[in-house]
């Protein structure tokens, strides 16, 4: 027995582009502003790239105890980072993202600063040669 072919005779529907925010629908920067809660953190969140760098808040403003310092800081969970707010620095470094990947280097046992160091001004190259950035 041969395989059969079988087509479909009816139109399928074009695919429709998802809505535009309406007067009833909230827009993405006003769901992430209620998020976020805080001016400083919706501020840095869209001066910074916004969704496509740190994703949707998935937490509302919490304090959290920082690993560097043992300080208690207001802080600010992102589906990629977490925002920082430390009210001492000055007003463009009030903000700032948090250092997750020292902290999972510091939880497996391993020091960032000991690993191998680059040489200033050597350019890196790959086995055939051609510079890579």
């Amino acid at each position: 027995m041969s395989p059969a072919l079988f087509f479909c005779s009816s139109p399928v529907p074009a695919a429709q582009p998802p809505p535009l925010p309406g007067k009833n629908e909230p827009s993405l920067s006003s769901f992430a502003k209620r998020r976020t809660g805080s001016p400083p953190f919706h501020d840095f969140w869209s001066g910074n790239g916004g969704l496509p760098i740190f994703g949707y808040p998935l937490s509302p403003t919490d304090l959290m105890t920082s690993p560097d310092d043992g300080k208690v800081y207001a802080t600010q969970i992102f589906e990629r980072n977490r925002l920082e707010y430390y009210p001492e620095n000055p007003a463009p470094y009030r903000v700032q993202p948090g250092r997750l990947g020292a902290e999972v280097l510091q939880k497996q046992g391993r020091n960032w600063q000991h690993f191998p160091k680059g040489e200033p001004g050597a350019v890196a190259t790959s086995p055939r040669g051609t510079e890579r950035f």
